[in-house]
This record gives structure tokens, sequence and C-alpha cells, in this order.
């Protein structure tokens, strides 16, 4: 009977938790917290980055914040972006999860209806996960040299690239993206041959904008690409705020020199979690330091609740998105 009664506590405590984690702890923002206003002349992608969404047709729980669009578009977004995640074996396939392709494809149409702007981005991911347990390994990272000198792998991965041009093409995508942060996957040299040689396979199926996410190196490329989407991570102090600014002003005018669109794919304030002013201050810091410079900023948005503290979620750093996006 003893037993009983503490089951029974412990389903009341967690329940309880996670009624004040979505419902109570739920910040009203303030009207000003920015230290400057940081609205452009011209209007820019204002957007999530949802790397966990293509994992939430297997686990509600991967459900990013900004997967609730009454959401998103009360914070300013105007933008979503996401993709499928690829999962690779030791044998070089490249596959997705099966409720994958529908999952998304649902998503997008309900997305525009709401009016929208999609980028699609394709990931890959080794170890495959488990599907029985329906667990996923660790994060997106380096795919092992073995794998990467099986042509049959990279065969695959052209395959399924393509596939995804071909629907973004259908479904009328803003911006494609050939893959996440490709010099992570496949290596830096390895990177620069295949993002050349994938270009004019998408550009035959796909008809909109190609943007290389994560990438930093617009001369690699010999413009090629029109588009590029580094990834940043969130300054600690002001001293650092201030070399950011300079890094991402003299990207802005390589960019501009060259007429290269230059977005910041994502912003990101690393591992472990800051609380919830922690976050707020260093996500402001970012942002400022993207004044007037770029055509879009992307903020990332992973798993939408939690129990416990994690790392950074949407919730901590709502409100300086939302007066960063609603400024113009």
């Amino acid at each position: 009977m003893r037993k009983i009664f503490v089951v029974i506590l412990l389903l009341v405590l967690i329940g309880l938790i996670f009624y004040i984690n979505e419902y109570v702890y739920q910040e009203k923002c303030p009207a000003k917290i920015l230290s400057q206003n940081i609205s452009g002349e011209k209007e820019i992608y204002k957007g999530v980055y949802m790397p966990t969404l293509s994992a939430s047709s297997l686990r509600e729980d991967y459900r990013p914040y900004s997967f609730n669009l009454d959401k998103a578009a009360e914070n300013g977004i105007n933008t979503l972006a996401f993709g499928p995640m690829f999962y690779v074996n030791d044998k070089g396939e490249v596959w997705l999860v099966p409720e994958t392709k529908e999952f998304l494809i649902s998503f997008i149409k309900k997305a525009q209806s709401k009016d929208f702007r999609i980028w699609l981005i394709p990931e890959v991911m080794f170890p495959e996960p488990d599907l029985k347990q329906k667990f996923f390994h660790g994060v997106p990272g380096p795919i092992p040299n073995e794998i990467l000198e099986n042509t049959d792998f990279m065969q695959n991965l052209d395959s399924a690239v393509i596939e995804w041009a071909k629907i973004a093409e259908e479904l009328k995508i803003d911006i494609f993206s050939p893959l996440n942060e490709a010099d992570n996957k496949l290596g830096i040299e390895k990177r620069v041959s295949w993002l050349e040689e994938i270009k004019p396979k998408i550009e035959a199926v796909y008809s909109g904008k190609i943007c290389l996410k994560g990438e930093w190196n617009t001369s690699a490329f010999n413009n090629s690409y029109s588009c590029f989407a580094p990834t940043i991570g969130t300054p600690e102090n002001e001293e650092e705020k201030n070399k950011l600014a300079i890094t991402i002003n003299n990207l802005a005018e390589d960019a501009k020199n060259r007429n290269l669109e230059l977005i910041i794919g994502e912003i990101w304030s690393g591992p472990g979690w800051k609380g919830r002013e922690k976050s707020k201050k260093v996500y402001a810091m970012a942002l400022e330091a993207c004044k007037g410079k770029v055509d879009g900023v992307f903020i990332l948005d992973t798993i939408g609740s939690r129990f416990f503290p994690a790392p950074a979620g949407f919730e901590d750093f709502k409100c300086v998105v939302r007066e960063f996006y609603t400024q113009n």
C-alpha cells in the first residue's frame, strides 16, 4: 500500500512540474530588452532553425517550440528552417525514418497555408537510431572516413538530396540547402568538391534559392553559390559581442562586394543551460551584433519544453527574439 502511495505521489509531482513548466513558467515579455533599435530598412528572413523537427515524426517530445505555428507567428517569425534527417549505416546506405517524409510534407503545407516561408535543409547522422526504443544517438557529426571513401555512400547521399530538391520544387520551397554544415559531416576538403558537384544537379530539378548552411568561407566556391549562412555562437560579454559585430561586418562587406546574400543560418548558445536571464542577455548581444548587416537571422529552436534544466530552450529567450523580429 505504501509503495502504491509513493508511486501516485511521484506521478502527481511529475504532473505538477509539467503544468508549471507549460502553463505557469511562461514569461510575459517586457516592453524593451534590447539596448538599441536594430530594425533595418529592408525586410529580412526572421527565422528559426528546427533540426529536431524531423525526429519528432517518431517522438513528439522532439518537437521544437515553434512547431506551434501560432506561437511562431506571435514571435514575429516569418521563415521556418528544417529538413529531413538522413541516417547513415556502416554500408553507406542513406535512409529516412519511414514516417518522416509524409510528416514533413504535411507540416510544410500547413505552415505555407499560414504564410510562413520555408528553408529546407537536409541533415545526415551517424550512427543509426534505435527505432525500437525510439532513441536517437547523440547529435549530427563527422561521418567516419571509411564511409566517406565508400562511393556508394556519396551516390546515395546525392540521390537523397536530389529527391528532396524535387520535393522543394513541387512545394515551391523558398530556400534549399544541399546539406547542413557540410564541412562538419564531410570534412573541409571533400565538402568543397561535393558542394560544387551537387549544385548543378539540384539546379536541374529546383528553381528556387540555393544557400550554403553553416558555411563561412565564401571564396572557396568561386561565387557558384549566391547565398551563405554561417552559424554563430552567442557572445558571453561586451568584448565578445564587439568582436562578433566586426566579424559579421566583414562578412557583410565581402558579401556585398561579391553580390552575395548573407544570412545568419543559426544562432545558438552552446551546450548546458545558462539560466533564463543569462540566455536572454547573450541572445540579445548576438542579435545586436547582426544589426543592419544581414539578409536574415535564424535562431536555433530545438526541443520546445523541458522538465528540468537543460540546454537553453526557445522559451528562455523568446522575448528577445520577439522584440527583434517585430521591430520592423
